[in-house]
């Protein structure tokens, strides 16, 4: 199978091809870029769950991801192939670990999401965080404070933190398929006589890559 090779963007961790350095954390882009191409039989997207370690938890399951996505509107979802709710060791749960990843290539388009804290913590930053990451937190309830280690995003409640999980993270996931696969696809089905569109953010609701 041909391997693409991949890029990272540091806070979301959105994949796509053209990356030639190496981090210390490509063992996660390795291991979810050996995700198999979907069978012809396959009921897409492929549900993926799996059990994080003690520490951490996913607020959300799989089965509610996947019918936040059936409410989307129509063709918003076309050509997903995998939703992952992907475990971590505890070792790769640092501020350079993406929250949550859009995997484009080799015939598979995938939405990954990892774990967060049972204590509803998870570090972020070893600097103080922008103005806009700390908004997209206290939109739904959180909020960030200050450790020995840096800089943690905190959630007392875990629906809030459920609905940060969909609406935030799994909405700006979407929005990169959107605006990469299907804007894509539209655009190549256009007459060579019509102008081209900008692709849509589609479902993107926190701060660009």
């Amino acid at each position: 199978m041909h391997q693409t090779p991949w890029k990272k963007s540091r806070t979301f961790g959105d994949l796509h091809g053209g990356r030639t350095r190496r981090r210390w954390t490509d063992n996660i882009v390795a291991r979810t870029h050996s995700l198999p191409r979907p069978g012809p039989d396959d009921a897409l997207p492929v549900l993926i769950e799996e059990n994080p370690s003690r520490r951490f938890v996913f607020p959300v399951s799989v089965a509610t991801c996947a019918e936040a996505l059936r409410r989307l509107p129509p063709g918003h979802t076309d050509g997903l192939t995998h939703l992952w709710l992907r475990a971590l060791p505890a070792r790769l749960v640092v501020p350079e670990t993406p929250w949550a990843l859009y995997v484009l290539g080799s015939g598979v388009r995938a939405i990954v999401l990892h774990p967060w804290g049972k204590d509803g913590r998870r570090w972020i930053e070893t600097r103080p965080p922008s103005p806009t990451l700390q908004a997209s937190f206290q939109r739904f309830g959180g909020r960030t404070v200050r450790t020995r280690s840096g800089w943690d995003a905190v959630f007392p409640d875990p629906h809030d933190l459920a609905r940060f999980y969909l609406e935030h993270l799994l909405g700006h996931e979407v929005g990169h398929h959107v605006a990469r696969h299907v804007q894509g696809l539209r655009q190549n089905t256009q007459p060579r006589t019509s102008p081209t569109t900008t692709p849509a953010a589609g479902g993107r609701c926190c701060p660009p890559c």
